[in-house]
């Protein structure tokens, strides 16, 4: 099954809470997180809480709003918000 793979930098306040990142490191089925010295988004990384999230940069605001968008993402989309707005289908058939 593929995993979602998650890099932490270890200068991030997402880094230092264990209460969030725990849970979805013990989904080692899932998730695969790595933490790293440095991941050179410092600019980024200064600012915000942020992750790569299968190899794509993801911000949030606080380190929970984070970790719910690491919870959603899956290894075919980055970020899975939800389920496809009507009209979108999903079925592969295109619109109509």
């Amino acid at each position: 099954m593929p995993k979602v793979w998650v890099q932490i930098c270890e200068s991030n306040p997402i880094a230092r809470r264990p209460d969030l990142l725990g849970p979805l490191a013990a989904d080692g089925e899932r998730y695969h997180i790595l933490r790293l010295p440095c991941l050179d988004r410092c600019t980024v990384c200064a600012r915000q809480p942020y992750a790569l999230v299968n190899g794509v940069l993801v911000t949030a605001r606080t380190c929970e709003e984070l970790a719910e968008r690491i919870r959603l993402s899956s290894p075919l989309n980055t970020l899975s918000p939800g389920p496809p707005a009507p009209g979108e289908g999903g079925d592969g058939g295109g619109p109509g």
